[in-house]
């Protein structure tokens, strides 16, 4: 039940401030809380699951969007599907080789797609079912132009199932009698104006196009070409069609040319009256069988292309003792490609070379290739590059590390790489809002376990590496420009396993080294542009490091040692006026995770099960002076912590069960209970990192979150997130243009900060909060004003400051209240100045969201 106003108004704010108006508006459109459930997210970064199609692949082709421009070819898949790459789009999809990246070409076609060519002009075309292409009405055949779907004329009167270009015109095959409404009879050019027939067409349905020098050659199932006898192929000239000897007995489905001959695949048994199993080439005015062809009585060809000098089919290809999708012929021989085994409901429909790669698509929903699948150094994988696949070296696979840097990018280290054309070895990025992962240049000779940013925007790695993107003296640790690695102050002597940059700036780096560049550092050092030693440091590892968020900002360290400094500290200490000092009794078992909260409050978690005589498994809580369990703990290890918003705290481990509670890797402590976060993960979850938009990453080793495929990172998101979206503008006052400005997001149980700039140096600031958004001229209700600043919220709460610097800080505390999630608010900033013009901010409106 959402509290009266006036309730809220004294549980919002400070006891000083003044409530104007006691509303119960406060249930303002807003999601039942229900509802507000924390959900994993796919990675379309990680093939399992997301790569691919969900449907038929009918077509595929290499297309340049700019020609000779600088943008890379892409791929471009037409057929039956809604989904590409784990992301909606109809019918028809462009696949980006070198980012990753799936992107649409408008809304897509309302029906399937068969056929894509690329236009004289550089365009693309593509043909059909379809009757509209992005919305517009394009019957069965339309052109893309790089930014809108165009019809070509009025189109034909029926489905096309084959496109190619001839003579500078696009030609288009199928199931049609008109095109444009010409008589053309299943075959039709278009010259960029009109539609054209090609004398009489053929008598019969196109399912293939290819062009051999001069000519057009058309294969499908017809028995006339322009009115001379040709059985399933024929061969336009510019001016008349012939036939190719007597033909083929059964239906052509694919065409192509290779070596100087015509090479026609499909559902026959022979070629020119002689023996030939669903593949033959037409030579010399003969035809002749490939091999032994296909024999078995499912046998169909589908897809044919050449590829790196040889000939590549694709579709069922089966004989008696074989039985493949995609089998290539090197003038001797069929066989390659690993035997990839099809069946009469799974067969590839379009084969492209893309480089020294080939693309094969068709029915083929194998969990991993998701009916689009490439053939890639000597195997298949599924379309999109695994981004994170394991590296090889000693360490377990996976991300043993994620930060966040000042830009927003998310940094990923660990022990992984790319088996494909993004080489991410050991180190990724992404950038803020992107789900593609990108190199850090060549990454690192060995495992990264540390990630840290920098308040310059650089990123910083450590870990068990000894070079780092071939830069010199980058042993254990080094530092990312965005450009290049380089030395972080000459390195370690040994191992890095933890970074924390603290809030003056500095970095704290612990491991397992006994130098720090040139300074004596045991297993812990701050580097501020130059190396420094905490005391004498510690007797073994240091693994987990945190910084107490006020007071004293003290820093924690836990790891392996007994004593810090000459203190006997068992597993955790803090360092505190140039000297390490003991906490509690400390721990029976390493700590690997630390996480400080207000009030000189520590989260520890690691591979212990007692702090002193108290049994506290894997997980316990400082309240200043002694240690506590969180309920009975976890039953396996725990690797990483993250305090939400509201203070929950989300542990990541090894463990099954949290307290009484299943719970896969990862789970959530409310100040009371333990629950299940997110249906966990089907391995270790080893590092946790909240993203700028609101959600949770998680690295670690696992192939599996919830129930989708994401191999070594997901995120956890909440479907009630928190917003704030600026709205109306400022005016301006003796001190600027009065911006009002968030600084963090109003989550449910936290503190959101926004502030104001360019205010005047002297002024009483009202902070206005309402649940409506108004627009009254200032001059209305505060004269004298200036002309043009309005009140644009209502009042039904006002706060009073002053400000004598131009910058207003404006904290607005949210209770840990569930059913305050998707209440909306908005805020603006009233300036009052003494014998000046009053003036007014721009105004943010707050959407309430919970974790």
């Amino acid at each position: 039940m959402i509290p009266s106003f006036p309730a809220l108004c004294r549980t919002l704010f400070h006891p000083h401030l003044l409530c104007l108006a006691g509303l119960t508006a406060l249930s303002a459109v807003r999601p039942a809380t229900a509802q507000c459930a924390t959900t994993w997210l796919p990675e379309p970064a990680i093939p399992p699951g997301v790569s691919g199609a969900n449907g038929r692949v009918s077509a595929s082709l290499l297309w340049d969007p700019d020609g000779a421009g600088p943008r890379d070819a892409v791929l471009v898949l037409g057929g039956d599907f809604t989904h590409a790459g784990g992301v909606q789009y109809a019918k028809i999809v462009t696949y980006d080789l070198a980012s990753g990246e799936w992107s649409s070409l408008g809304s897509g076609m309302d029906h399937a797609v068969w056929a894509l060519a690329t236009a004289p002009n550089g365009d693309l075309v593509a043909g059909g079912e379809f009757t509209h292409a992005g919305g517009v009405p394009a019957n069965y055949v339309a052109r893309w132009d790089g930014t809108s779907w165009s019809n070509l004329g009025t189109g034909t009167n029926g489905q096309v199932f084959a496109l190619t270009c001839h003579a500078g015109q696009v030609v288009a095959g199928g199931r049609f009698i008109t095109a444009g409404g010409v008589a053309v009879n299943n075959v039709a050019k278009w010259n960029g104006a009109n539609w054209t027939a090609l004398n009489a067409g053929l008598n019969g349905e196109v399912r293939a196009l290819t062009v051999d020098g001069a000519d057009l050659v058309a294969g499908g199932g017809f028995t006339a070409a322009g009115g001379v006898a040709a059985n399933n192929i024929a061969k336009w000239d510019g001016a008349n069609w012939t036939s190719l000897g007597s033909g083929l007995n059964g239906f052509v489905h694919a065409l192509t040319t290779w070596n100087g001959r015509v090479v026609a695949g499909g559902g026959f048994t022979s070629a020119g009256g002689v023996p030939a199993y669903r593949i033959a080439q037409w030579s010399n005015a003969t035809w002749s069988p490939i091999g032994q062809g296909f024999n078995h009585t499912i046998s169909v060809v589908y897809a044919l292309t050449t590829w790196n000098g040889a000939l590549a089919a694709g579709g069922v290809l089966a004989t008696s003792t074989q039985w493949n999708a995609v089998l290539g012929w090197n003038g001797v021989s069929w066989g390659g490609f690993n035997g990839i085994s099809g069946s009469t409901s799974d067969y590839v429909r379009t084969i492209t070379p893309v480089g020294t790669d080939l693309i094969a698509a068709g029915i083929y929903p194998n969990s991993r290739f998701n009916n689009v699948m490439r053939w890639n150094a000597g195997t298949w994988k599924p379309l999109r590059v695994e981004r994170f696949s394991a590296a090889s070296g000693s360490a377990p696979a996976g991300v043993k590390a994620l930060t966040t840097l000042r830009n927003g990018t998310t940094v990923a280290g660990g022990q992984f790489s790319s088996d494909g054309a993004v080489p991410l070895t050991r180190v990724a990025q992404r950038a803020d809002g992107s789900l593609t992962w990108r190199t850090m240049g060549s990454g690192m000779n060995d495992t990264v376990l540390a990630v840290a940013g920098l308040p310059n925007g650089h990123a910083v790695a450590g870990g068990d590496f000894t070079a780092a993107g071939g830069a010199a003296s980058t042993s254990y640790i080094a530092e990312w420009n965005g450009a290049a690695w380089s030395s972080l102050g000459g390195g370690m002597d040994n191992q890095v396993a933890t970074l924390l940059t603290l809030a003056d700036g500095s970095l704290v780096a612990g491991g397992r080294f006994n130098t720090a560049g040139a300074v004596s550092a045991a297993r812990i050092a701050v580097w501020n542009n130059g190396w420094s030693a905490l005391g004498i440091g510690m007797n073994d590892d240091v693994l987990a490091l945190a910084q107490e968020p006020d007071g004293n900002r003290d820093l924690i360290a836990g790891g392996r040692f007994i004593t810090a400094g000459i203190a006997l500290a068992r597993k955790v200490a803090r360092w505190r006026g140039g000297a390490w000092l003991p906490m509690g009794a400390g721990f029976n078992g390493d700590v690997t995770a630390l996480a400080a909260l207000a009030g000189g409050r520590v989260i520890a978690a690691g591979r212990f099960t007692g702090s002193g005589s108290v049994p506290m498994n894997r997980v316990a809580l400082w309240n200043g002076s002694a240690w506590s369990p969180l309920g009975s703990g976890l039953n396996g290890d725990a690797s990483a912590i993250w305090i939400l918003p509201n203070e929950d705290v989300v542990v990541a481990g090894s463990f099954s069960m949290a307290g009484a509670v299943s719970a896969a890797g990862i789970a959530r402590w409310d100040g009371t209970s333990w629950s299940a976060f997110g249906a966990g993960v089907n391995g270790a979850a080893r590092a946790l990192r909240g993203s700028p938009d609101g959600d949770l990453e998680v690295g670690g080793d696992f192939n599996l979150a919830g129930s989708l495929a994401n191999t070594y990172v997901a995120r956890l998101s909440p479907t009630c997130r928190a917003t704030v979206v600026p709205h109306g503008a400022g005016c301006q006052s003796s001190g600027g243009n009065n911006l009002y400005a968030p600084l963090n997001r109003p989550w449910v149980g936290s503190v959101f900060q926004s502030r104001g700039t360019q205010l005047p140096t002297q002024a009483l600031v009202a902070v206005a909060t309402g649940v409506d958004t108004i627009s009254l001229p200032l001059t209305a209700l505060l004269p004298p004003s200036q002309p043009g600043c309005n009140l644009l919220v209502s009042l039904e709460l006002v706060e009073f400051a002053m400000t004598n610097t131009g910058t207003l800080d404006t904290p607005l505390f949210i209770p840990n209240v569930r059913e305050l999630a998707g209440v909306v608010l908005h805020r603006q900033l009233i300036l009052l100045e003494l014998q000046v013009l009053n003036t007014s901010s721009n105004a943010l409106t707050l959407t309430a969201g919970i974790f």
